[in-house]
């Protein structure tokens, strides 16, 4: 990113003598950035001043990193991703089967982006009542669905992506009761909703 009259400028803040990388661009190198209105004004080699300095010699500054694939998302973990430069956490695969329960209970904020599955896991423990908290260990991954059932998991899924859901999740080596029917109402759901299935798999 050229500078636009850097050295005479005074940004809000700027970052100094950081190794900038930037995936996109190519970038790895040491650079200065100026950031103004919350936006990076310029990236530069040259001497920039702001109203706040922050001092990045032998730092890596980069994009916040986004973690697809999270479990135990709660304010600790999310403390300890933000000090690995991780901004945005998504617990994609396992899910929850309560959307709205799982959005409110981070209201309050977080220190980094956050997001959510409906998962099929979870909502196929919620439906069969399976015992387990955290995996099912029953009902969960071992009952066979009816069609009753399955209409009860498509429709909560559903209702999952209507509160807000960023897409749906499965892991069906953890449900090996759910035969080819199951799977693909639950696929079914994701064509029509036009949504992307976080799926996890074994080889």
């Amino acid at each position: 990113m050229p500078p636009e009259n850097a050295a005479n400028a005074v940004y809000d803040s700027v970052i100094l003598g950081g190794r900038v990388m930037d995936p996109a661009s190519k970038v790895d190198a040491v650079h200065n950035i100026g950031l103004r209105d919350g936006r990076i004004a310029v990236i530069t080699t040259e001497v920039i001043h702001g109203r706040d300095t922050i001092d990045a010699r032998d730092l890596v500054v980069a994009p916040g990193f986004i973690d697809l694939h999270s479990h135990g998302t709660t304010p600790e973990t999310y403390r300890f991703q933000s000090l690995d430069g991780v901004t945005t956490t998504l617990e994609l695969e396992l899910g929850t089967s309560n959307v709205d329960a799982w959005y409110s209970e981070r209201s309050g904020g977080q220190r980094i982006n956050y997001g959510v599955s409906i998962g099929h896991i979870k909502v196929r423990m919620a439906v069969m009542r399976d015992s387990g908290t955290f995996m099912p260990v029953d009902e969960g991954a071992y009952r066979a669905s009816t069609p009753a059932l399955t209409r009860e998991i498509v429709k909560r899924l559903e209702v999952g992506l209507s509160e807000g859901a960023v897409d749906i999740g499965a892991g069906f080596p953890y449900t090996p009761a759910a035969i080819r029917d199951e799977l693909l109402a639950v696929f079914g759901v994701a064509a029509t909703t036009k949504t992307p299935v976080h799926v996890h798999i074994t080889p």
